[in-house]
């Protein structure tokens, strides 16, 4: 079986050795809003996987409530979710040294 993945090359084309990587329950948690302390958390109370994966199944994306209420309430939501989008950029800085 050849190992295919999705990619780009340095002209911005779309190679195409087809690979899907499934995500890690820590991904799915950052895509719904988790902090890392609450995914480390959960994982040293010894919580299985399947729990890990389920937890940010059940959860709502935070960003979007926010915009949700703040058009709602006329608030300054943008504000909000360009500080939630900065932690998770600083966080994966953080990850990747």
């Amino acid at each position: 079986m050849t190992d295919k993945t999705i990619c780009l090359n340095s002209k911005g084309n779309v190679k195409t050795n087809l690979r899907i990587r499934k995500l890690t329950p820590y991904e799915c948690g950052k895509l719904m809003g988790f902090d890392r302390r609450d995914f480390e958390r959960m994982s040293e109370a010894g919580l299985p996987e399947w729990v890990l994966y389920h937890s940010a199944g059940d959860s709502i994306v935070t960003t979007v409530l926010t915009g949700i209420f703040g058009e709602m309430l006329d608030s300054d939501y943008e504000k909000t979710i360009k500080g939630v989008a900065q932690r998770i950029s600083e966080e994966k800085k953080c990850s990747t040294r």
